[in-house]
């Protein structure tokens, strides 16, 4: 694959507007699709570490939703490889292609959180540009090798998609009774399946393809203390915390199990929740809302490249 001064070149001479430099290893343009929609290009190379000189491009198109108009686009000797659509690492990744030809391949991703969509190419191995555009552009990392014993209807609550989830309850006659969808949050509300006795509803909620929350509404106390006693028969004996200030009426325990945790909660006798949290979620999109207030600061952060000292 072509390096980072080719690109370059390629973008100086076509009609996208370069923005101000930042970096010797960063560059920016301003662009237009085919239908006059601004887009934005960018290329990064990587300055140090085992991977330095890994050279990844680019595109910002916030409505792109899938790499399905590309698929076809590639006559035969090329042919397109089916990779998988989800990361468990990466509350970003939509989409993902191989286009291998005689010689060589070039691999694409679709990155998308928020009002961020990104068309994704990169030299060497795939997964890593997606993990360098993710820091850059959505500031968060992906964990090594996430997982948990967690299950919710046999699914594991890091490896399986939100939507796996969802899928697996309704085999287990789980009726959908509601979605809710304002990309990248959705949430799905279902009545309980067979095996979830006293539980009244389930609630999961994701951002993008991953699950950030399972939560079970049990009926009355008494099946609550039946699930907080399975809870510390599997991970572990729970201590009983009280809560302060809007939840002083409210108790609280908590388990945890490699890259998920679980929180029970009792308030004043009318509300018993058991909550199931995806840890690799919730901690990139708290990176990311983290990353989006520094994009909305004046940029006094002083522009320093690694390799000058």
């Amino acid at each position: 694959m072509i390096g980072f001064a080719e690109v370059e070149t390629s973008m100086n001479s076509s009609d996208c507007k370069p923005q101000a430099l930042t970096s010797a290893h960063r560059r920016t343009w301003d662009c237009k699709t085919e239908d006059g929609k601004p887009a934005t290009v960018g290329l990064l190379r990587v300055e140090d570490g085992p991977r330095a000189g890994t050279v990844v491009w680019y595109a910002l198109q916030p409505e792109l939703e899938s790499l399905d108009s590309i698929r076809p686009c590639h006559p035969q000797p090329a042919y397109i490889s089916p990779v998988s659509r989800f990361d468990a690492g990466s509350i970003a990744v939509r989409d993902r292609l191989s286009v291998k030809q005689r010689i060589g391949s070039t691999d694409l991703s679709l990155l998308s959180f928020g009002p961020i969509g990104i068309a994704v190419a990169g030299t060497g191995y795939q997964r890593h540009a997606e993990q360098l555009v993710e820091e850059a552009v959505f500031g968060f990392s992906r964990p090594f090798s996430p997982s948990t014993s967690v299950e919710i209807a046999g699914r594991n609550l890091v490896s399986s998609s939100a939507k796996d989830i969802v899928d697996a309850l309704i085999a287990r006659q789980a009726t959908l009774k509601a979605t809710s969808d304002e990309y990248p949050f959705l949430e799905y509300q279902l009545s309980p399946p067979v095996g979830l006795e006293g539980v009244s509803e389930i609630s999961v909620k994701a951002a993008g393809q991953l699950a950030t929350q399972v939560i079970y509404n049990v009926a009355d106390l008494a099946s609550f203390m039946t699930y907080v006693e399975l809870l510390d028969d599997k991970y572990g004996k729970s201590t009983l915390e009280a809560g302060t200030g809007q939840d002083k009426n409210c108790k609280f325990r908590l388990w945890e199990s490699g890259k998920a945790y679980i929180v029970s909660e009792s308030c004043s006798g009318s509300k018993f929740q058991i909550t199931f949290f995806n840890q690799v979620a919730t901690d990139q999109i708290a990176a990311y809302l983290a990353k989006m207030e520094e994009a909305e600061k004046d940029g006094k952060g002083k522009k320093i490249d690694l390799d000058n000292f």
